[in-house]
């Protein structure tokens, strides 16, 4: 019930955010978890209109696990701006690399560690 509410005020949602945009927020998190539990029971159609309306360089959004990731950067390119938990950030960052055609190493010594 609580997701359904949701999917029934994305407008409001999206009215909301982009109220923050324009009061001077830099970007809106959008915490997906009733939305994408899990690839299967994603509602595209209501990512889509929020990315729609707020743009896909001002919208983040929460991806819990490596299914939503993965669906993701296939749907919305390697740019698209995801909230994950820290010990997925490598992953996450392969699944870019992949899907522009470049591999990231792992290898320690590798440029891409940089802390």
């Amino acid at each position: 019930p609580r997701a359904t509410e949701l999917v029934e005020d994305v407008d409001l949602l999206i009215r909301r955010a982009e109220r923050c945009l324009e009061a001077g927020a830099d970007m809106i998190m959008i915490d997906a978890d009733d939305l994408c539990k899990d690839a299967d029971s994603l509602r595209a159609d209501v990512i889509a209109r929020i990315i729609g309306r707020l743009g896909l360089e001002k919208t983040m959004f929460e991806a819990s696990n490596k299914q939503t990731t993965e669906w993701f950067i296939k749907r919305y390119g390697p740019k698209v701006n995801l909230f994950v938990d820290h010990s997925q950030v490598i992953g996450v960052e392969n699944l870019r690399g992949c899907n522009t055609g470049t591999n990231i190493s792992r290898e320690p010594g590798s440029s891409y560690l940089l802390f």
